[in-house]
């Protein structure tokens, strides 16, 4: 069975937490059959309540796509927007039959996940990164988007052709997202995994928002040296990165910026630690490069956590 709605691509979404509910949310609003596979104690809530969004960009409404705890159709596109650490549990509601020609879109932090999910469903899963926002839901079945501007989203294969890609830039632009398709699949996820570990780290370690490090003379260089060292490992992925662009573009951020792993240390949470520094750390590892910043950060969270 296939659901199909005014735009005739069908889409399912694999975790509603801050940005599965975003993109829930848009993709209803703009007239896509959409479904969310929650998790069994929450899908009733959320069809008797549906996802009420709260975003400055995108407005204040109330979206009622399809929840379920199991996908039962074959979906065009299906998005993973689980944490790293929620991810093999939440495979688990994925028939594999059910996916053999979808296009697989996982917008995870980190790296490490892509060779598991390759392993489960295949190669048409892509390398996706989604950056430039804060999402977050509540126990309302809120979300609200905390960022200013729209989204960003880089995707790239090695395996699927530019056709294919196409059309989730294709729906993406139609909801609003900004999207772009890049010929690498590390140049998508360390474009975006360096400056969110810089940001990462010293929000999670300091428990502020970013513009705390930005103006603290050590947390200062504390930031810029994540970033340098992230810049030195994504260099030896075959991905050249300009420092001083990048901590550009950290510095742009708002002064009010938290972060996910923040937020989920500070409340005693399962974090992505190993997902962001951690997977960090061991790619540098392999390359023989010492990350002393980010190694000290890893251990003060870990300890923490």
């Amino acid at each position: 069975m296939t659901i199909l709605g005014q735009n005739n691509l069908s889409i399912a979404i694999l975790g509603v937490g801050g940005i599965g509910g975003l993109l829930a949310c848009l993709f209803w609003k703009s007239g896509f059959s959409v479904m969310c596979i929650a998790k069994p104690n929450t899908s009733k809530d959320l069809n008797e309540s549906g996802l009420h969004l709260r975003s400055q960009v995108f407005g204040d409404f109330i979206a009622r796509p399809r929840f379920v705890s199991r996908l039962d159709f074959k979906p065009d596109i299906l998005f993973i927007t689980t944490k790293a650490g929620d991810l093999l549990r939440a495979l688990d509601s994925i028939p594999r039959h059910l996916i053999e020609n979808s296009i697989v879109v996982p917008l995870l932090n980190g790296f490490e996940h892509i060779d598991l999910l390759r392993k489960q469903l295949g190669r048409r899963v892509v390398v996706g990164m989604i950056g430039k926002t804060e999402a977050k839901k509540d126990l309302a079945n809120n979300i609200i988007h905390v960022s200013s501007g729209a989204p960003e989203v880089e995707i790239a294969s090695d395996d699927l052709s530019h056709q294919a890609l196409q059309k989730v830039y294709d729906m993406l632009m139609a909801i609003g997202i900004n999207i772009k398709i890049l010929d690498n699949e590390n140049e998508v996820i360390w474009r975006k995994l360096v400056r969110l570990n810089a940001v990462a780290c010293v929000t999670a370690a300091t428990n502020q928002p970013l513009g705390f490090a930005k103006k603290n003379k050590e947390w200062r260089k504390k930031l810029e040296d994540c970033a340098y060292e992230g810049v030195l490992v994504a260099k030896k992925e075959g991905v050249h990165l300009d420092f001083d662009e990048t901590i550009k573009l950290i510095y742009s951020f708002a002064d009010n910026l938290t972060t996910s792993l923040q937020r989920d240390i500070a409340s005693g949470l399962d974090s992505e630690l190993e997902a962001i520094p951690g997977a960090i750390l061991r790619c540098a590892k392999k390359h023989r490069i010492a990350c002393p910043t980010i190694e000290g950060i890893y251990k003060l969270l870990k300890y923490v956590r």
